[in-house]
């Protein structure tokens, strides 16, 4: 273990959403048929900056230092910056509707329902998670061409069916 490895690496974790609205909702028009309604909406998640070196010793490992000068010297000789945890942007919010339709009906001693569900109704494929390397592994003062590029992506548009039988 490198004592330097979480040196410096406070700051936003990955997960911290500032907000998020959830909502449900269903309407029965009769005893036989049911619509619902979901809302998931969320606040975009920080981005970090790693980088592949320190300036503390020799050792190359993820950091939130990246080099900015002389970059191809000697490690005493090389000037590197702090990009502290989280602080380079936020990604976009990601918001989620969807809808459903339910059957039911009973048969004495059974009760059937038949589900039918769509997520993601406008589908959205928002950017959740992109490449925060950046710089190149094993090349210091390289950056990374693929920075920021997204790696993660809201889900497309589904539907599902559910059936059941209760007895």
């Amino acid at each position: 273990d490198n004592p330097w490895v979480n040196f410096n690496a406070d700051g936003y974790l990955p997960n911290d959403r500032r907000h998020q609205i959830k909502m449900n909702g269903s309407y029965a028009i009769n005893d036989a048929w049911e619509f619902g309604a979901t809302l998931d909406a969320r606040s975009g998640r920080p981005v970090s900056a790693f980088g592949v070196g320190n300036p503390f010793d020799e050792e190359e490992f993820h950091s939130f230092y990246i080099c900015t000068a002389n970059c191809d010297a000697p490690h005493p000789e090389r000037t590197y910056t702090l990009f502290p945890r989280g602080n380079e942007d936020r990604l976009p919010w990601t918001w989620d509707v969807g809808l459903s339709t339910t059957y039911k009906h009973s048969f004495g001693a059974a009760d059937l329902s038949v589900k039918f569900a769509v997520y993601n109704l406008f589908d959205r494929q928002v950017v959740t998670e992109v490449n925060e390397d950046r710089e190149l592994a094993n090349a210091i003062g390289l950056t990374n061409p693929l920075y920021g590029q997204g790696t993660g992506y809201q889900s497309a548009r589904y539907g599902q069916i559910t059936v059941s039988l209760d007895f």
